[in-house]
C-alpha cells in the first residue's frame, strides 16, 4: 500500500491476514501498527492474531490499530501473551470492533479492554 494519501492504493491491505505464533522483541515501535498518519485507511478486516509472543518488557504500546475505518470488523485478537505487568488502552490500542479474548499479562487474563 502507498503510503500518501494522494496515492489510488493508499490504505489497501489484505484481508483474512493470520498471525498465528509469532515473537515479537526489541522492535523500536508498536509491534503490530497502522501507519494511519493520515487519511481514513481500512486495516484488520478479518484478520486473527493468536499465541503471539510480545516480549519487550513493559512496552509503551504493543499494538497500534486504532486507525482504521473499518474499526477491525471480524478482527480478533487471542491467546496472546504481553511482557507487561497489565494491559491498558494505551498498550493495547485495538480496533473499536475487534474482540480481545484470552490474552494475558503479569497479572493474568486481561478482559477489561
Amino acid at each position: 500500500a502507498s503510503e500518501s494519501v494522494l496515492e489510488i492504493n493508499y490504505g489497501l491491505q489484505a484481508t483474512n491476514v493470520i498471525i498465528d505464533g509469532v515473537q515479537f522483541y526489541l522492535n523500536t515501535g508498536p509491534d503490530i501498527d497502522d501507519d494511519a498518519a493520515a487519511g481514513n485507511p481500512t486495516y484488520f478486516h478479518q484478520w486473527e492474531i493468536a499465541r503471539c509472543k510480545f516480549m519487550t518488557k513493559n512496552k509503551t504500546t504493543y499494538l497500534d490499530m486504532n486507525g482504521s475505518t473499518a474499526a477491525g470488523t471480524d478482527c480478533l485478537i487471542h491467546d496472546n501473551d504481553f511482557a507487561a505487568a497489565s494491559l491498558d488502552g494505551t498498550k493495547i490500542q485495538k480496533p473499536a470492533n475487534s474482540m480481545f479474548i484470552n490474552n494475558r499479562s503479569q497479572t493474568g487474563i486481561e478482559t477489561a479492554l
